[in-house]
């Protein structure tokens, strides 16, 4: 099993970082929201990470070369045909 640095690890745990400040500017104030919506902000959040890590170790394990841009662009086309609601603030807090 591929191994990923230390930096490729800190770039997949801060790659929601630009997501949740576009949430923050969507609601302003957390304690706002529902915690039924709450949940599925987190647990999507969580998935995202999970399946980021998962689709990198799957792309550096492969045949060609690729590097961290790539495989944040081609997961993000992927995440995104999948979970819509990630990047439609109406969806995703509605």
């Amino acid at each position: 099993m591929i191994e990923l640095t230390s930096g490729e690890l800190r770039d997949i745990n801060e790659s929601t970082n630009g997501w949740r400040m576009m949430i923050n500017d969507a609601i302003g104030n957390m304690s706002d929201v529902s915690d039924e919506t709450k949940e599925r902000i987190y647990a999507l959040e969580k998935q995202f990470k999970e399946e980021l890590y998962e689709f990198y170790v799957a792309a550096k394990g492969g045949s060609k070369q690729i590097d961290a841009d790539e495989i944040f662009f081609e997961f993000d086309e992927k995440w995104n045909k999948e979970h819509p609601e990630f990047y439609d603030m109406k969806k995703l807090l509605g």
